[in-house]
Order: structure tokens, then sequence, then C-alpha cells
């Protein structure tokens, strides 16, 4: 047995001790984390990863990633895996990125298959209906290349680079209403709203009593896809027409063009304004410039677009900036302020009509403040020719 109900631990020693409630104490020795009770009594046994609380429950996972059970917030435990089966192909991995109970839901895969899907908390596999996993076996756990946690009911999943939106009776969600139309990217629910990305837009959408998509509001009438920069907190998918900033749920935060701003998400932690010097809280070490692009592709409209990434590092919002970027003519300027730790990505447009191949520029970026600048980059750039699909 993993768990042991009341065994003696020792009462000092501890690397650290946070306060649960309902006298209960999470622990960590080493690498190793378990709960005791207020008597320095072992309630669940010091030898799993980090137990993160949500929904009132929390995963209790090995050091190889599996799952051994739950444990709620009264420290009764439920067994899911090696407590039913020892059987290896009823092993379940828990995902690396989505370690807690998610709406009642917690998202598994097999050892040997980088696929994942979803077990109730009492362990009962979903699986899904219709026709979108033609190869699923009826009973059996559905598999996705991609998997969202389930946020209001439904979660946003992925085959083929294709995604649909589930519920969790296995229905398809939000569905399109052309059938040969296909979706690059779902975002999770926000308040039974969503984000649906395909070749004919992004778009802010409902559902209507039909389960389909309805559009409340089109961001962009088309998506030419460019890149996506994946971090551990923010994740920005980023196209030719404007980028979605994208939280560790899944959610759509932001969309941002030349033209338009929109939030969907406010942060939840109001910053703390903090009086300091500028020079201490703009130099290099906390604002980095990066370019993201070293070699961009010209447009059928003759224009090339850069994409660069301003990021403060420091603790400290950056109030009242300018920046300005510059390449062959071209010329952009922005005016806010970059939060803590947090970074921006601003496009340049670039006149790009040459019969060369290639040619090689560099682009200039300038932050001001105060009147001052006070941080400056130049990158080289080198731009390709525009050349139409054959």
């Amino acid at each position: 047995m993993l768990l042991s109900s009341l065994c003696l631990a020792q009462v000092d020693g501890y690397d650290e001790r946070v306060n649960l409630g309902n006298n209960l104490f999470k622990v960590k020795s080493g690498d190793f984390y378990g709960i005791v009770d207020i008597n320095d009594r072992v309630v669940v046994s010091i030898e799993f990863k980090d137990i993160i609380f949500n929904e009132n429950k929390a995963l209790l996972i090995t050091h190889n990633g599996t799952l051994y059970g739950i444990v709620d917030n009264n420290g009764t435990v439920t067994t899911l895996n090696e407590g039913k089966s020892k059987s290896s192909k009823d092993v379940y991995i828990v995902h690396p990125k989505y370690q807690y109970v998610s709406d009642g839901y917690i998202i598994v895969g097999k050892k040997g298959r980088k696929q994942w899907g979803y077990i109730s908390e009492d362990g009962k596999p979903l699986n899904v209906k219709g026709t979108f996993l033609k190869s699923i076996i009826k009973g059996q756990m559905s598999m996705f290349d991609e998997v969202t946690p389930f946020i209001d009911g439904c979660a946003a999943v992925c085959t083929n680079n294709h995604w649909k939106h589930i519920d969790k009776n296995g229905e398809e969600r939000y569905r399109l209403s052309d059938k040969k139309e296909k979706a690059v990217f779902r975002s999770s629910l926000y308040d039974k709203e969503c984000i649906i990305v395909t070749d004919k837009g992004i778009k802010l959408c409902q559902e209507n009593s039909n389960y389909e998509a309805v559009v409340k509001r089109v961001l962009t009438d088309k998506a030419s896809y460019l890149n996506h920069q994946k971090g551990r907190f923010v994740t920005k998918l980023m196209f030719y027409e404007g980028t979605l900033t994208i939280d560790s749920l899944n959610r759509v935060t932001k969309f941002t063009s030349q033209k338009d701003s929109v939030v969907f998400i406010k942060e939840n932690n109001v910053i703390k304004e903090v009086e300091k010097d500028v020079k201490q809280t703009s130099s290099k070490e906390s604002l980095q410039i990066n370019q993201l692009y070293k070699v961009i592709s010209t447009g059928e409209n003759g224009m090339a677009r850069s994409v660069t990434q301003i990021i403060n590092t420091s603790d400290n919002k950056l109030e009242d900036v300018t920046v300005i970027m510059k390449c062959n003519g071209a010329k952009r300027e922005w005016k806010g302020s970059i939060s803590n730790n947090k970074d921006l990505s601003l496009y340049l447009d670039i006149p790009a009509r040459f019969s060369e191949v290639a040619v090689k520029c560099e682009i200039t970026v300038e932050v001001h403040h105060d009147g001052k600048v006070i941080v400056k980059e130049t990158f080289p750039l080198t731009i390709k020719r525009y050349t139409p699909d054959r």
C-alpha cells in the first residue's frame, strides 16, 4: 500500500508545511509531498509529486507520472489506478500540464502513447460519440492529440489538426454549420463563449439551442497562420491578421492587431504601483527586445510583416512608454504600458516590392520613456520576395 491512513511521521524536518484547513497540512520532504494532520500523523504518504487542490480535491501522482488516486480536503483518499488494477494497460499517466481535477474530470494518457483522454473522478473513461473519431471502440476512452480541461461542461480537443468542442456526455458542441469547414483552433469557454479559428477568420462564438456555433463578433475575416510561442502560463498564437493571447486553461484573454485590441478576460491580480527610479525599472537587464523572425516572406499585398517582442522581466509595471520601430522607410509608433513580467508583441509591415529573390536589411527598435531613449536594439532581417502559389 502506498497510502498509510495514520502512521507516525517525524515532527520536524519538513522542507515545507502548508495549512490546508480542516486540521490538515501539506508537507514536503525533499522532492516528495504528502499530508499530515495537526498532530503530525501521516494522512497521505509523503511520496507523491506536488499535491495541487482544485475544486476541493487533488490528484495523487507518483514520481513516474502515474495516477494513484484522489484526496479531498478532508483527507479522504479514493484510489483509481493501482488500487483497482495491476495491468499496465490500465495505468494512467497524468497530463504534465493539467495535474488537477477540472469540472469533475482528469486528463490522462496511457504508457507508450502520446495521446490523451479523460476520466471522471470515479475512474470512468469518457467516450466521444459520432464520427469525429472513427477508430474509437465503444466503452473505451477516446484519445486525442491535444486536449484542454473541461470548463463549463465543455472541452476543446484536437485530432489530426482538427479541433472540436465536446461535452461530458461525449457529444459534439459548438458545431460549425458548414460541415466542410474545419477549425484549426478552438479556445476553452469563458462565460459560455469561445474563439474559433478557421480559414474563414477568427471569430468569437456562442452556442444556440441546436448545439451550433453562432458568431457574436468577427475579429478577422480570414486567418493566415504564422507561428505560436508557448510559455508556461501564456501562449501567443500568431496570425498575419492578429495575435491571440491564450492562458494556461486555453482561454483567449486578448486579441491584438494593428487596428484593434480586444480584452476578453481581465487580469485578476491588481498590479500595485511601486515608485522606483526609471533607470532601475527600465534598464536592459529588465527590458528585453527580441526579433521573433530573422527571415520573413512578402505577402501578395507587397508587404512583409516583422514581429518584435518586448518583455518586461522586472516586478514593476513600466508606465507611459513609446516604442518606435523602423525598417526600409516603414515606421510604427506604439504608446502604452507594459505590465510586470509580461511581454508585448508588435508588428511592422514593411514595403517589399523588389526583383531579387531576397534582400537583407535591418530593423531598429527604440523604447522611449520620459523623453529619453532607454533601450535601443538593431536586428538583421532578410525579406524574401513574394512567390504566388502554383
